[in-house]
């Protein structure tokens, strides 16, 4: 079962500071859809599809190699999407996220795979 909490009362500069720091990154619902967002040392928040480009399975953020990865075949991606190890040879497609725009229930969540 997933769990989501709120995080954030819109998306972009509001996000909640205590919860999602600077050189963290964290799997987001945002518009019915999942996101990986990070957000890099200045601040800026940057997305890219949340699943896995070898079976589809949902990555996850390692905060000490600041790379998402994937539990089902080890799969890991840079902060950009980027291909860094397989099996997986395409990259994580790049998202676009909302403008800030009302209260978390609206705008994202975060999600425990």
């Amino acid at each position: 079962m997933t769990q989501e909490s709120s995080i954030f009362g819109h998306v972009g500069a509001d996000l909640d500071n205590q919860r999602f720091h600077h050189g963290t990154g964290a799997v987001l619902r945002v518009g019915g859809g999942r996101c990986a967002v990070y957000r890099d040392e200045a601040g800026d928040l940057h997305a890219v599809s949340a699943r896995c480009t070898h079976l589809g399975c949902l990555v996850r953020f390692n905060d000490a190699e600041l790379a998402w990865e994937c539990p089902c075949h080890g799969s890991r991606f840079a902060v950009d999407g980027s291909v860094i190890q397989g099996p997986a040879n395409k990259p994580l497609e790049p998202r676009d996220l909302p403008e800030p725009t009302g209260p978390a229930e609206d705008s994202a969540a975060l999600v425990d795979p």
